[in-house]
């Protein structure tokens, strides 16, 4: 995917299967923006600048 100009594009991935059963919700900035599972992802677009990331 690219994004849009001006915007900057954050990938979160799990990649192993170790853990597979939980779920993590990630959010950005405070805002839920997903919930990840083994071998999954999630993106998100974002203005560029600091943010702060937490799951």
């Amino acid at each position: 995917m690219i994004p849009p100009e001006g915007k900057a594009l954050v990938y979160v991935v799990r990649p192993n299967r170790a853990g597979g059963l939980i779920k993590f919700k990630f959010h950005v900035d405070g805002k839920h923006v997903g919930t990840t599972k083994a071998r999954r992802f999630l993106y998100s677009v974002l203005d560029p600048g600091p943010h702060l990331f937490m799951s």
